[in-house]
């Protein structure tokens, strides 16, 4: 609903743009993006509008309602519990006993590299962020580099972590 906050939005708009640009924040396939507009739809809380296309289908436009709106102010300011985890790393690592301690490396290595690319994508979209500058709206510039920088934080700290692991491992 934040999406649509913003500006009306199609499903594929939705996924092309949005959550592609926040995928690092919070991923979602095209199938979830839609059965979420339809659950959202039946409880009135987005709109949508059929636009004719004369060389494609027709292109449906989701828009939050007035309700919509409330229930994303609603969301945005109830407390929330953090995340399950459910990764399945800790699962391997867990288990990995069964396991030479150079292959559980090789696994802790797969995943660094797979976070290394993801910080330098990160600092990435911080740096673009941070030339654009606040413009006229500095608030939301200011939280959007508040959740670029969390998410670095995040991912620095599971990197120190499997750093940590690896060196535990090679002097076991």
């Amino acid at each position: 609903m934040g999406f649509l906050a913003e500006k009306g939005s199609t499903g594929y708009d939705l996924k092309t743009r949005e959550f592609t640009k926040a995928s690092p924040l919070w991923p979602a396939d095209q199938a979830q993006i839609y059965r979420t507009l339809e659950k959202l739809r039946t409880r009135r809380l987005v709109s949508v509008r059929r636009i004719r296309q004369s060389d494609r289908p027709d292109r449906r436009e989701y828009a939050l309602t007035s309700a919509g709106r409330e229930a994303l102010s609603s969301w945005l300011t109830a407390p929330s519990a953090p995340a399950t985890v459910r990764d399945p790393l800790l699962l391997q690592l867990n288990f990995g006993e069964y396991v030479s301690d150079s292959d559980l490396c090789a696994v802790l290595v797969s995943r660094r590299e797979l976070l290394q690319s993801q910080l330098e994508a990160l600092r990435s979209r911080l740096a673009v962020h941070e030339s654009v500058g606040p413009g006229s709206k500095p608030r939301p510039h200011t939280l959007k580099r508040m959740v670029l920088l969390g998410r670095i934080s995040q991912v620095r700290a599971s990197i120190d972590w499997l750093d940590d692991c690896m060196e535990s491992l090679e002097v076991a």
